[in-house]
């Protein structure tokens, strides 16, 4: 349901369920020039939250799930509030 309300925002987003670590997925999507990266697991679900990872800098922070796409549209498109 995330993916499909970043891409209906019109946000360029990818999905992977490999089993591979996360250094290697991190590794693709620095590859694919992404800018940031989410994560959710079991513990962000319970937690209702997911993780934006800045893939330039480094940095992450915890989102709650319910303003991932504002948040994300608030980085990508640097939106004034």
């Amino acid at each position: 349901q995330i993916l499909e309300t970043l891409r209906a925002s019109g946000i360029h987003a990818t999905i992977t369920f490999d089993d591979r670590s996360f250094k290697a997925q991190f590794r693709d999507a620095d590859r694919a020039n992404a800018r940031y990266a989410l994560v959710l697991g079991e513990r962000e679900l319970a937690e209702n939250e997911i993780i934006l990872q800045n893939m330039k800098r480094g940095d992450q922070e915890n989102l709650d799930l319910d303003k991932v796409e504002d948040v994300v549209q608030d980085r990508l498109y640097q939106r004034k509030k």
